[in-house]
C-alpha cells in the first residue's frame, strides 16, 4: 500500500513552487485587478454615455423635423413614433393638422440609457434632457447635455 510518508519522499528533490513563489503570484494578480477592474468598469459607463448622446440627437433631430412640418414641438416625446394622426398632438395640446404632419418620425422613443428612465421633454421649448443626474465621466453634468 502507497502510504503518505512514501510519497513526501519522492516527491522531495522535485522541483516544485515555494509559498513565497505562490504569496507573489497571488499579490500580483491582485494588484493587477485592482487596476484592471475600474476600467472594464468606467468602459461600460462610457458606452452608455456615448449611447445618451447618440439618442439625445435622434431625438432632437426628430423634434425639429416634427417642427418643420407643423409649426409646433409635440405635446409628449411619444407622439414622435406614433402612427395614427388622430392621437398625435402639438405643444399646446390641440390634435396636429393632418395635412402637414408626415409622422412617424421615429420607430420608437428610447430610454435613457444610463438612468433606464425615460427622457426628460419640455413641449413649450422642445428641450429634451437626460433624465440622469450627477456628473459624467468627462466631468459635465448630464442634464446639461
Amino acid at each position: 500500500m502507497y502510504s503518505l510518508v512514501e510519497h513526501v519522499e519522492k516527491s522531495r528533490g522535485k522541483p516544485a513552487f515555494t509559498m513565497a513563489e505562490l504569496l507573489a503570484a497571488v499579490v500580483g494578480l491582485a494588484i493587477l485587478s485592482s487596476i484592471l477592474l475600474p476600467k472594464l468598469m468606467s468602459s461600460n459607463t462610457r458606452a452608455k454615455e456615448i449611447e445618451l448622446k447618440s439618442d439625445l440627437i435622434t431625438l432632437r433631430t426628430a423634434i425639429q423635423a416634427f417642427r418643420a412640418d407643423t409649426g409646433h414641438y409635440p405635446f409628449r416625446l411619444q407622439d414622435l413614433a406614433e402612427t395614427d394622426v388622430t392621437r398625435v398632438r402639438v405643444a399646446s395640446g390641440r390634435k396636429v393638422d393632418k395635412e402637414t404632419w408626415q409622422g412617424p418620425y421615429l420607430e420608437s422613443i428610447p430610454h435613457d440609457p444610463v438612468s433606464g428612465g425615460w427622457f426628460r421633454y419640455v413641449p413649450k421649448t422642445g428641450k429634451v434632457s437626460s433624465a440622469t443626474s450627477g456628473p459624467a465621466l468627462d466631468g459635465t453634468q448630464y442634464s446639461s447635455w
